[in-house]
C-alpha cells in the first residue's frame, strides 16, 4: 500500500512522443508492487500533452517518497492526467477487508468488491440534496444520485474520502466530522462496492462540479418518499436503496445535526 513510487510530476515532464525503454527499465528497477509498477509504466507512456521536456532522474528518485495512495490525489490537483479508469482503488474481501490494488477499470470489468461513500446533504427546511449524474457516465448516466458519492481511493479512509467527495462535487468544505448513517454491504445494488453512508447539513451555497453533476435540485421528504415507493425511473437504484434505508433509520421527518456553511 504505502510502496514507494515515482512520477507524479515527472508524468507531466515527458514529451509527447511516449516513454523511452531506458525510462520504463527505470521504474521496473524499483522494488514497486506489479499493480503499481505497471499503472506507473501505463501512465507515463501515453502522455502526449505535455511537451516541457525531460525531467532528471535525480528528481524522479526523489519523487519516490510519494505513497501510492497520493497518486490519485496528485492527478486531481493537476499535477498529472490519469484517465478515471486508471485511478487506483483498494480491492477488499466480504468483510471489508483490503486484499489488493488495481485501477477502477479493472475492479468495474472484473466485477471485484470495492469501497465508495456516498453522502445525503440536508438543509435547515430538511430538504435532501440530490444531484442529476453527468451524460458522460459510464454507468446510470442523466440519472438522479445521492448528494455526493465516490469511490474511496487506494491508501484513503471512508470518513476522509466523504469530505473530499463534498468538497470536489458540491464546494462543501467540512470544519466538523459527518455523521456517519450507516454501511452497506457489497453487492450488486451497490456496484459491488462496500459503501458508508454519511449525513452533512448545509444551506450552501452549493459550487457544483461541471464535469460530474448536470443539475442538482432540492426535495422534500415526503418527495423522496413518494418516489421511492413509486420506484421512479429517474432516480438511480443506489439512491432508492440507501432513502429505503435512511428511512428505517429515523423516525423523525427532519434531520438533525450541525449545520455547515458551503
Amino acid at each position: 500500500m504505502y510502496r514507494l513510487i515515482a512520477l507524479a510530476l515527472a508524468v507531466c515532464a515527458l514529451p509527447q512522443f511516449g516513454m523511452a525503454a531506458n525510462e520504463i527499465k527505470f521504474i521496473e528497477d524499483f522494488s514497486l508492487a506489479e499493480d503499481y509498477r505497471r499503472w506507473l509504466i501505463s501512465a507515463v507512456d501515453r502522455r502526449g500533452e505535455h511537451q516541457e521536456g525531460r525531467i532528471s532522474r535525480k528528481v524522479v528518485t526523489e519523487m519516490l517518497i510519494l505513497p501510492a495512495y497520493k497518486v490519485p490525489c496528485l492527478a486531481r490537483a493537476g499535477f498529472m492526467t490519469v484517465p478515471v479508469s486508471e485511478e487506483l482503488l483498494d480491492i477488499v474481501d466480504q468483510n471489508d477487508r483490503v486484499i489488493g490494488v488495481k485501477t477502477r477499470g479493472e475492479i468495474h470489468a472484473q466485477g471485484l468488491m470495492h469501497r465508495s461513500v456516498h453522502i445525503l446533504v440536508f438543509n435547515s427546511n430538511a430538504e435532501l440534496f440530490i444531484q442529476k449524474r453527468s451524460m458522460s457516465k459510464d454507468n446510470e448516466p442523466g440519472l438522479w444520485d445521492s448528494s455526493a458519492a465516490g469511490h474511496v481511493d487506494s491508501g484513503e479512509n471512508y470518513h476522509c474520502c466523504a469530505i473530499r467527495e463534498l468538497g470536489e462535487e458540491l464546494g462543501i468544505e467540512v470544519s466538523t466530522p459527518l455523521d456517519e448513517l450507516f454501511r452497506l454491504p457489497a453487492s450488486p445494488i451497490t456496484g459491488m462496492e462496500h459503501c458508508i453512508v454519511y449525513r452533512c447539513m448545509s444551506d450552501g451555497p452549493l459550487v457544483l462540479q461541471a464535469e460530474e453533476i448536470d443539475d442538482g435540485a432540492w426535495v422534500s421528504v415526503s418527495e423522496m418518499d413518494r418516489r421511492v415507493a413509486d420506484s421512479d425511473p429517474v432516480l438511480t437504484h443506489v439512491l432508492r436503496h440507501i432513502w429505503g434505508k435512511y428511512r428505517q433509520k429515523t423516525d423523525a421527518l427532519a434531520p438533525t445535526g450541525q449545520m455547515i456553511a458551503g
